[in-house]
């Protein structure tokens, strides 16, 4: 099935149409219930205006939050590398409907931000679509305020045994057991570590914060 995203997204002057919007002109066309009209969400509509809900007006918001983060790519690449995973057998869902998923499931404008700097690094080729989808999932699951300051925390794992719970359940990190007796016992050295349990950013916890970090 072809989704009006990808669509979008492959169009040759993609950039010149997304390079003509910024976020106080869309906010106006949102507030007058005419997105349509502008040239690159026209796309959507195919002729009708569907944004008739504070719900359709924050999807299109986080939509254009998304898009704007592919403006400097090139045609040749977004074409490329999303018609590699649509005819790849492996994928039963097309690239289209995933990013329709991904961004209708985010709550904050600022996950649409980083999901579409993901999706410039797969573009790229600097990310596999794998890992795209692994942690634009993760974001999703994290609340906004813990993943800000997961991603730019430059002491991530001393914070991470103090406020452990916030990311439990988002693939962001990961925990190891550690046991000072069967350390000392092992190395004849008195281990200065307590026993417990410590907690440390997964591999994509790692990656997120890789390419997300600002500072």
């Amino acid at each position: 099935m072809k989704t009006p995203i990808i669509e979008v997204i492959k169009t040759q002057n993609f950039t010149d149409l997304i390079s003509d919007v910024n976020e106080v002109i869309l906010d106006s066309f949102l507030e007058d219930g005419l997105v349509k009209d502008i040239p690159i969400f026209g796309l959507f509509f195919k002729g009708k205006n569907f944004v008739s809900t504070i719900q359709d007006k924050l999807f299109y918001k986080k939509m254009f939050t998304f898009l704007k983060e592919l403006e400097n790519t090139s045609s040749e690449d977004r074409k490329k590398e999303t018609e590699k995973i649509d005819k790849n057998p492996n994928y039963r869902t097309k690239v289209g409907e995933k990013l329709l998923f991904i961004i209708n499931e985010n709550n904050d404008c600022e996950k649409s931000k980083y999901i579409g700097i993901l999706f410039k690094k797969f573009i790229n080729q600097n990310l596999n679509y794998d890992d795209f989808i692994r942690l634009s999932n993760c974001i999703n699951k994290t609340n906004i305020i813990d993943l800000n300051n997961f991603i730019n925390d430059i002491s991530i794992e001393t914070s991470l045994q103090k406020n452990s719970e916030a990311y439990l359940n988002t693939g962001l990190i990961t925990q190891t057991y550690y046991d000072s007796l069967e350390t000392t016992y092992k190395t004849g050295l008195r281990s200065t570590q307590k026993t417990g349990i410590y907690y440390k950013p997964s591999n994509i916890g790692t990656k997120i914060r890789s390419f997300l970090r600002t500072k």
